[in-house]
């Protein structure tokens, strides 16, 4: 379940600094994690993590998915971080790195229309803009209606050349 993300801290009392440092951190408004929820069975099969808030764009990570998960939640889960990046912090673009052994995830980044900026041997790393993302929407109105909705609500948001976050 774990392969594609960063090694976890190995002691308890490490694991116990990383979560304190990130409370302060989300107190302070740098950094947020959130729990993917199944919504049929109210459990939790997920997460998904937004993080390196930089002057015109933000990172997205941590992002995983257990068995519980429901068909769709993949493709939600992602909306959902460009959702928050890009609409509630009001970021014109985000930035990332998958694994290079994560050739499912990379194909659904691509597809949303992510570019590849770089790599190195553990990683390729990613750029999307928030108008890019808007011109893919309209292809997956039919796998979910969250992306309607965040289509609608994109549209809505000031043209990146007018934020104060342009890329």
């Amino acid at each position: 379940l774990s392969r594609h993300l960063s090694a976890a801290p190995e002691t308890i009392a490490s694991q116990r600094d990383y979560l304190e440092r990130y409370v302060g951190k989300e107190a302070a408004g740098s950094e947020f994690y959130f729990i993917i929820q199944n919504k049929q069975t109210k459990r939790d099969c997920g997460t998904v993590r937004i993080y390196d808030l930089k002057d015109k764009s933000f990172c997205w990570g941590s992002w995983i998915l257990d068995a519980n998960r429901p068909h769709r939640a993949a493709i939600e889960s992602v909306l959902f971080a460009y959702d928050f990046g890009f609409g509630f912090l009001g970021y014109s673009a985000t930035h990332f790195d998958v694994r290079r052994e994560n050739s499912s995830a990379m194909s659904l980044h691509e597809r949303l229309g992510a570019e590849r900026v770089g790599e190195d041997e553990l990683d390729v790393f990613f750029s999307l803009r928030r108008d890019r993302l808007l011109e893919r929407l309209p292809e997956l109105f039919r796998l979910t209606p969250y992306a309607k909705t965040l289509y609608d609500k994109t549209l809505a948001l000031p043209r990146p050349h007018l934020s104060t976050r342009d890329a």
